[in-house]
């Protein structure tokens, strides 16, 4: 007798795993790649609007330990904000453009056109939503997902550049996304960043110039890598 209540609570568990199940497919964002088809039609649309939006404060995680439960910052280091004001690179737009010039030369698409202003954050849900700005053609969005500076443990005080770039292509006509799958990253495991180190500290010295320098030459590397990853995944197909 003593076993019931226990027997209810786990059918109510094992129901509430099936609706939880039930509900992720629907939640989770389905795989959308391009085919050849549409690949040949993009070049005979009247236009493909280029949107890049906002690229977001850098973090920066510097080293850190714990002394009698107080979090104690192992050197100073420059804030998100010091590294924008410092470098003023905007770096979503120069992913934009060279993937835009990737695409260009390599896709044949000579309708590509680069939107001057930069489309504020968060991204929308949807990008159907640029029909009544742009009226035909597609929208293709660029955006960066992650932007950060993380030291690099067997060194603390450099640090290595973190992004994650995406990409968004839809058409306007019917509001039907075409690719969703663009995708970029720089730094982490498998990528060998190793020799763009940056001292970060510097940025507040005399050496601050050499190293805006090297930093303003990575986020350059960064944009030509995102953009040759960017065109793969654009000529990929979902069997690919």
């Amino acid at each position: 007798m003593f076993r019931v209540p226990h027997m209810q609570y786990g059918v109510r568990s094992v129901l509430a795993l099936l609706v939880l199940a039930a509900l992720l497919p629907a939640c989770a964002s389905k795989k959308v790649y391009l085919n050849d088809s549409e690949r040949a039609a993009l070049r005979k649309q009247p236009a493909i609007h280029v949107v890049h939006y906002l690229t977001p404060t850098p973090e920066v995680n510097p080293p850190k330990v714990h002394r009698h439960y107080v979090t104690v910052k192992l050197h100073e280091v420059p804030t998100g904000a010091d590294i924008e004001s410092n470098l003023k690179v905007d770096l979503t737009l120069d992913i934009a453009n060279a993937f835009t010039r990737a695409l260009a030369r390599e896709a044949g698409l000579g309708n590509l056109r680069m939107q001057p202003e930069v489309t504020p954050l968060p991204v929308v849900k949807d990008g159907s939503s640029y029909k009544d700005k742009f009226k035909s053609g597609a929208v293709l969005e660029v955006w960066v997902e992650r932007y950060s500076y993380a030291y690099i443990p067997i060194d603390w005080q450099t640090y290595t550049v973190l992004v994650r770039g995406r990409a968004r292509l839809t058409r306007l006509d019917d509001g039907k996304t075409l690719w969703n799958t663009g995708e970029c990253t720089w730094g982490g495991s498998g990528n060998n960043t190793y020799g763009e180190r940056l001292v970060l500290g510097e940025l507040k010295t005399s050496e601050s110039k050499k190293v805006r320098a090297k930093i303003k030459q990575t986020l350059n590397a960064v944009a030509q890598q995102c953009a040759r990853q960017l065109v793969q995944d654009y000529n990929k197909n979902d069997k690919q």
